[in-house]
Formats: structure tokens, sequence, C-alpha cells
């Protein structure tokens, strides 16, 4: 994979740092759309905690709109094989 565009990672999922979702872990995300402002997202694990905030069972999927500024980070993976250092010893 040559350098992503945030249009081409529209549908799959990611990696992302933002103070919306957890302070300081990563969550995994799906990409919905990308706008000029920021990303649409959906999250489970923020849809879990709305549904523990609000007290409710279920709800309908939730959509997020995160903007640019809010986003520390997204990572996904590239084609090449990264090996651990530590686990090899080095």
């Amino acid at each position: 994979m040559d350098r992503p565009t945030l249009q081409a990672l529209i549908g799959q999922d990611v990696l992302v740092l933002s103070p919306i979702l957890h302070p300081n872990e990563l969550q995994t995300i799906t990409i919905l759309g990308v706008e000029y402002g920021g990303i649409w997202l959906k999250s489970e694990a923020f849809s879990q905690r709305i549904l523990k905030e609000t007290e409710l069972a279920a709800a309908r999927t939730l959509m997020l709109f995160v903007p640019f500024s809010l986003i520390t980070c997204i990572v996904v993976a590239g084609d090449t094989i990264t090996l651990s250092e530590k686990a090899f010893g080095v």
C-alpha cells in the first residue's frame, strides 16, 4: 500500500487516537465518510459507552463526526511486515 488517503479508507476499520473516543488509547473505528473539516465514523466502544451512560438496552448505530482538530492520529497497516525487536531479543 502506498500512502493511503482517507477517501480510500472509507468503509475500513482503522485505529484512531482522539480525546472524544478515549483520552490516551487507540480505538478501532470504521470510517464512514470524509468531509473538509473531519471524518464521519462509527465506533462500537463509543456506542457502548453511550448506551451505558443513557441506560438504554439498544439503540440504532451511532455515527459520529470528529473534526480533524480532535484527531491526534490515524493508524493503518501497510503491506510490509514489522517484527517485534523485543520478541526476537534485539
